[in-house]
C-alpha cells in the first residue's frame, strides 16, 4: 500500500520503540491509553517544535529575544498551559512574547498558523512571529486490527515531525524596511505571502474525523475528500 497508493518511502517517529515498551497500554485496545499519550505529548510535542525553530531562529540570524509573537499549531493533544507556554521557555524567549496557540486544525494547521502571522506582522509595528508546527503520531497509533483497517492507513500516511519560520512585514513602498523599522543585516528574507485565506468547500465539509473516547485514544478516519481546505 505504502508504495503503490501514497508513495511515502519514509515515516520518522520520535523515540516510538522506547515509548512502546514503556507503555504496553499503546498498543493493547483493551487497556486505558488516553492519559499516558497525552502525558507523553505533553512534553515531546514542544520539545519537536523547539529543535525546528532553533535552527529556524540561527538562520534568521537575529537573537531569539527579538521574536515578539508566537504562533503555534498541533493536532497532538491538548493541554493547559499550552504547547506555547513550553516551547516559549525552551527557547528562552521574553516573557512577554505574545502568544497564540492553535489546537486541532488538522493538516491544513500550519497554512492557519502562516495566515495568523500574516495578520499579526501586518498590525504589529515591527513584529517578528514565530511560527511552529509539530506534531506526533502517537496521538493516534494503535496496533493492526484487521476490522479497523484506517489505522494503518494514518501510520502509512503520517510520521512525527515539525517545522519553524519567522514572519515579519515589510511596509507597502518601503524598500528595506520592516514595518518603517531598518531591516538588520542579518535578515533576508526568503518569501512573500502575498495573500492567505481560509474557506471551506461545500462538498467536502468532513474529509477527516477524529474523536477522543475518555477510556481509549484518538481515532482519526480518513474520507474521501478531493479538495484542500487551507491556501496560500
Amino acid at each position: 500500500m505504502c508504495r503503490s497508493k501514497i508513495w511515502n518511502k519514509e515515516r520518522y517517529f520520535h523515540d516510538m520503540e522506547d515509548t512502546l515498551l514503556k507503555h504496553p497500554e499503546l498498543v493493547d485496545r483493551a487497556l486505558r491509553s488516553l492519559d499516558a499519550r497525552q502525558s507523553i505529548l505533553a512534553s515531546t510535542v514542544p520539545e519537536l517544535a523547539a529543535a525546528a525553530a532553533a535552527r529556524a531562529i540561527a538562520e534568521w540570524g537575529r537573537p531569539a529575544a527579538d521574536i515578539t509573537h508566537l504562533v503555534f499549531s498541533t493536532s497532538s493533544g491538548a493541554h493547559m498551559p499550552g504547547a506555547d507556554l513550553r516551547l516559549a521557555s525552551l527557547l528562552g524567549l521574553r516573557p512577554t512574547v505574545q502568544r497564540t496557540m492553535m489546537y486541532m486544525n488538522g493538516c491544513s494547521a500550519a497554512s492557519a498558523a502562516l495566515r495568523v502571522a500574516k495578520d499579526i506582522a501586518e498590525n504589529n509595528y515591527g513584529a517578528r512571529v514565530l511560527v511552529a508546527a509539530a506534531d506526533h503520531t502517537l496521538i493516534n497509533f494503535h496496533a493492526p486490527l484487521e476490522d479497523h483497517p484506517e489505522t494503518l492507513i494514518m501510520q502509512a500516511l503520517f510520521g512525527d515531525g515539525a517545522a519553524a519560520v519567522i514572519v515579519g512585514s515589510v511596509s507597502s513602498g518601503t524598500s528595506g524596511h520592516a514595518n518603517g523599522h531598518q531591516m538588520s543585516g542579518v535578515e533576508h528574507p526568503l518569501f512573500e505571502m502575498v495573500s492567505a485565506s481560509q474557506t471551506v468547500v461545500p462538498t467536502a465539509r468532513t474529509p477527516q474525523r477524529g474523536n477522543s473516547p475518555k477510556t481509549a485514544s484518538c481515532s482519526a478516519h480518513p474520507l474521501r475528500c478531493r479538495h484542500c481546505c487551507g491556501r496560500m
